[in-house]
């Protein structure tokens, strides 16, 4: 998503109160979203009934079981958390995970000792690689040794781009052209799609933003909430942060908005308004606003708010004037 407003935007002291009638405007000519949302709404998921539900447990019964280990760890065993971290569906095992790694850990790397009981053993650079990436995942202090992982990066790469019709199955091949593409540390954690449609069709965040009528007041602005929820669930991708995320989509919507006004359609003299009112934050300093400004301070005002509710409902704390504090200067200027 574009950048904040904070690096184009100078804020004057004494806004001026002479504002061009019908000032010339300029068009950041954006396309319109790829995202039809009557398409979202109308999909439904028959994967929540009981019937489901109970196979769910049964499985995750299945895998904590293949997870619990009484003798040294395999290769097989690393791939299969691997595989549950692909899925997005690690958080369900994450103390098996973390008993498993942490006795790893402690055999190979703890008290000191240096790989000791691995001696004499052979290990290919396909398992310790995975091994490494998973105790580093996992928050594991693990020797870095980055060069001969850039030497052992630099050989992998080369060897499949240049190799590309080599007699290997159906499966690793794709699984190679995706390494290829992106490695997986650049990857959000749960691109899967089907979890991408049934998770954004509980939001409210849709029903939001049609209520605000930006996309519509304002069409001089790209219309980009899918992609700003998208861009919450990278780095918000587990089902207890759904409360953040939501609000990081509301974010990261009205700075999208309002970088194109600063950017685009504002004229100096109506940003020198809006930045003095974001400043006061209070109600009455909406007036001298022109109409499609009224729009988004009154959004970013409302969502300010329920912000500030739901915190003081769950966790008695008032927190309006930390949360004005944190989205003035995220939405208009960065402090020096």
């Amino acid at each position: 998503m574009g950048s904040t407003a904070a690096a184009h935007v100078t804020v004057l002291d004494q806004p001026s109160s002479n504002v061009q009638q019908n000032p010339p405007r300029r068009s950041g000519n954006y396309g319109p979203s790829f995202w039809d949302f009557n398409y979202f709404q109308s999909l439904n998921s028959e994967y929540t009934n009981e019937r489901y539900l109970r196979r769910l447990s049964e499985l995750k019964v299945e895998v904590k079981k293949m997870l619990v280990q009484e003798k040294e760890l395999t290769v097989e065993e690393l791939e299969l958390v691997d595989d549950l971290q692909k899925l997005g569906i690690s958080y369900h095992f994450e103390d098996e995970i973390n008993q498993m790694l942490g006795c790893l850990y402690e055999q190979k790397y703890g008290g000191g000792k240096n790989n000791s009981d691995s001696e004499g053993k052979e290990r290919d650079l396909y398992s310790a690689a995975l091994e490494f990436r998973l105790l580093r995942q996992h928050g594991f202090s693990v020797p870095q040794g980055e060069k001969t992982l850039d030497l052992a990066r630099e050989f992998a790469t080369n060897f499949l781009q240049k190799n590309p019709n080599q007699k290997i199955d159906e499966n690793l091949s794709s699984l190679v052209c995706h390494a290829l593409e992106f490695p997986i540390h650049w990857r959000a954690q749960r691109p899967n799609a089907r979890w991408f449609i049934d998770a954004y069709e509980r939001r409210s965040d849709v029903k939001w933003w049609k209520q605000t009528r930006m996309a519509e007041k304002l069409p001089f602005a790209r219309d980009r909430l899918v992609e700003a929820y998208t861009w919450s669930t990278g780095y918000l991708p587990r089902p207890e942060q759904a409360y953040a995320r939501m609000m990081s989509t509301k974010i990261n919507a009205l700075t999208t908005v309002l970088d194109d006004t600063f950017d685009v359609y504002g004229t100096l003299e109506e940003l020198q308004l809006f930045t003095d009112a974001v400043q006061r934050w209070d109600m009455e300093a909406i007036e001298k606003l022109p109409e499609y400004m009224q729009i988004c301070y009154l959004a970013a005002y409302n969502v300010v708010n329920e912000m500030a509710y739901d915190v003081l409902a769950q966790q008695g704390f008032l927190a309006i004037p930390q949360l004005r504090k944190s989205v003035t200067y995220g939405l208009i200027f960065t402090p020096n």
